[in-house]
Parts: structure tokens; sequence; C-alpha cells
């Protein structure tokens, strides 16, 4: 599934598969998951994300993570 939210809103850029995340790019993100209906928000981190293994495989302390995030954690399906 592909929503839009990239490391252009906050989410940290990944290049290798973590979890469900397949790879975030510029203002996209995908990740492996079956798609909820249309307009339905979904979550990219909630509170069962390993944040200390997120934070590692992006380079930045757990800290970091958190305050690029903002609100671009909760994002609108874009492609399903």
């Amino acid at each position: 599934m592909v929503v839009r939210c990239g490391y252009g809103n906050g989410f940290p850029r990944i290049v290798e598969p973590f979890g469900s995340m397949l790879g975030v790019g510029m203002q996209y993100a995908v990740v492996a998951s079956t798609a909820p209906p249309a307009g339905t928000s979904i979550e990219l981190v909630t509170s069962a994300t390993d944040l200390d293994g997120l934070a590692a495989a992006v380079r930045l302390t757990p800290h970091e993570v958190v305050v690029r995030l903002g609100h671009a954690r909760r994002v609108q399906l874009a492609l399903q």
C-alpha cells in the first residue's frame, strides 16, 4: 500500500525495509499491509512500533524520530 507521507512530511527516510515499512520517499511511504477503505486514516507509528529499532534503522536518536514526525504519523490513504 502507498500512503501520502514521506520524509518531506517529517517521516524518517527508510532505505531498507523495517517491519511493515518497505520504503519512504519524499512524499510517499510504501507499507506491506492490507489496505483499509479509501479515506481511512492509518497510523505508520503506533505504540507497538519498536521506536529504538526504527531510530537505529534510520540512524537517528529516538527523540529525533519523534520530533520529526509531529503529526505525520497519521495520514490519509493515497493509493490501494
